[in-house]
Order: structure tokens, then C-alpha cells, then sequence
């Protein structure tokens, strides 16, 4: 059966979730340069998509990495004890590039790569009415990945903003989209997105 984009992108019941973007990860207090540089292409679309979603009163949420829950605590992944090994600072304001608005919702998470775990996020989007995530941020092949299906997995639908997401290396994070993410997530780009919130006012 053919995907309902108008109902998928009812801006009655979804929201626009940004991931990780944030200063310490893709911003000026950095700890990972090569995603930073390979993520800077996709500010301008995501301040779009932002500025698109709040003119169609779609709710716009962050979620960002805070300071770990247990600051001493032994890393548990590879990629958290290369953090470690780096002193990476943890900076949890969002990046100004994509032109984050008070009204906009921020939610920290403090340990983890995914945004559902130990956060308030299902709870804010549940009280929003929300059946329906675009996801936007880093990384494709981490953080993005982990936010699909933890969200499908608790009966969100997911549309990834294909020119609003980045992961590093570039390669492998477009066969994440076109081999895994294709088979959980509506792929659309940003202008797509637009175009429908567009076409119902």
C-alpha cells in the first residue's frame, strides 16, 4: 500500500527531532573534526526544515548528549572510550547555524547513543500528539540509526530528511540509508517536506 505523505507529515501529530546537534559535537567546541566538516553541508536545509516546521506548527525537539550520568563510570563502547581518551568536553547548547528558537523543546540525554533511553523524549511527544518523527542530525550511522528504531520500535513513524542527516564515513552512512534506514524510514528531502506542509495552508 502505497505511503500517505500528507497523513505521514499531518502537522497535527509530528514533530521534527534534531540529533546531536550540538557544540561539542558538531560545533565550534568539537572533538570529532571529520564529522563536523562532512556535517556543515546540512545546516542549511535543517534551519529550513526548522523554520518550515514552526510556520506549519509542527514542534521542533533537540536532543542533545549532557555530561554523563556517572562522570567516572567505565566506558562501555568503543566509541565511548575514544571519547574519553580525548577529554571530549560535553557542550550541550545547539548549534546556532540551525537557528534554534525559544519555543523550541531541548531534551538531554546522559548516557547512550540514542535519544529514547533514560529520556523524557517519548513522554513530551506523547503529550504532543505526535505519531510521526522527522529526524534530522547526526550521525546516520550511529545516532540516527538508533533513533529509528528505538521510535518504530515503540510505534512512531519516521521520515528521515535525507539532506538534513550526516554520518562519517560519507559512504557508509548512504548505505545505512539505502540498506537499513530504507526498510524502517520514509526517506524524503527537505524540500519534500516542505512542499506538503506547504501545499495544506
Amino acid at each position: 500500500m502505497p505511503i500517505d505523505l500528507d497523513d505521514l507529515l499531518d502537522p497535527a501529530s509530528c514533530a521534527v527531532l534534531t540529533h546531536e546537534l550540538q557544540a561539542s559535537i558538531v560545533g565550534e567546541s568539537t572533538s570529532l573534526p571529520l564529522l563536523a566538516e562532512q556535517t556543515r553541508p546540512i545546516f542549511e536545509p535543517t534551519r529550513l526544515l526548522l523554520a518550515g516546521a514552526r510556520a506549519a506548527g509542527v514542534p521542533v525537539v533537540h536532543n542533545v548528549k549532557g555530561d554523563d550520568a556517572v562522570p567516572d563510570a567505565r566506558p562501555n563502547s568503543p566509541l565511548a572510550s575514544a571519547m574519553a581518551r580525548m577529554g571530549a568536553a560535553t557542550d550541550p547548547r545547539v548549534i546556532a547555524d540551525i537557528g534554534p528558537e525559544a519555543s523550541d523543546i531541548t531534551i538531554e540525554r546522559h548516557h547512550g547513543v540514542s535519544a529514547f533511553p533514560g529520556t523524557e523524549l517519548d513522554a513530551v511527544l506523547r503529550l504532543l500528539g505526535v505519531d510521526t518523527i522527522v529526524a534530522t542530525g547526526v550521525s546516520v550511522n550511529v545516532g540516527i540509526f538508533a533513533l529509528t528504531v528505538d521510535a518504530v520500535s515503540r510505534g512512531y513513524r519516521v521520515v528521515v530528511a535525507t539532506d538534513a542527516v550526516s554520518g562519517t564515513p560519507a559512504d557508509y552512512a548512504q548505505a545505512v540509508l539505502d540498506n537499513s534506514l530504507s526498510v524502517l524510514a520514509t526517506q524524503l528531502t527537505t524540500q519534500q517536506i516542505l512542499d506538503i506542509w506547504s501545499s495544506r495552508s
